[in-house]
């Protein structure tokens, strides 16, 4: 599947190197060949030589063309849709671990400073234990 902001790269930017999801191309407000770097799934871009930076939206109004956000397409959200059910299914056989940011956002306990010997005024005090 491509990016999101693989057309928008496409129409705007003379591209020279296609990566998976960075593509590097000519920056159109520098000379500096290859120097632009452009996300095509968060369609941010930047310059390396000219230090030009900024979101799709930027770039396209920059180039004086009219931006409107990309469309989804159905096959793309069933595609995710597909992937969040798989991992919900190897979750499902398999221990699931959380993040730290996933877990301080739900206030959950992962015991890791207590089993360590902090007091709960300590890890509550710091915000330690997500």
């Amino acid at each position: 599947m491509s990016g999101r902001y693989e057309q928008i790269a496409e129409r705007y930017l003379n591209i020279k190197v296609h990566g998976s999801s960075e593509f590097m191309c000519e920056c159109p407000f520098c000379s500096g060949g290859a120097s632009l770097q452009f996300n095509i799934d968060k369609g941010l871009w930047v310059c390396f030589k000219c230090d030009a930076r900024g979101s799709a939206k930027t770039l396209v109004k920059r180039l004086g063309g009219t931006y409107s956000d990309p469309v989804i397409s159905a096959e793309a959200i069933r595609n995710h849709m597909d992937r969040l059910r798989l991992h919900r299914r190897r979750a499902s056989r398999e221990e699931f671990v959380m993040d730290e940011n996933t877990l301080r956002r739900y206030g959950f306990d992962n015991g890791y400073w207590a089993e360590r010997g902090f007091s709960k005024s300590t890890i509550d005090f710091w915000e330690l234990g997500y």
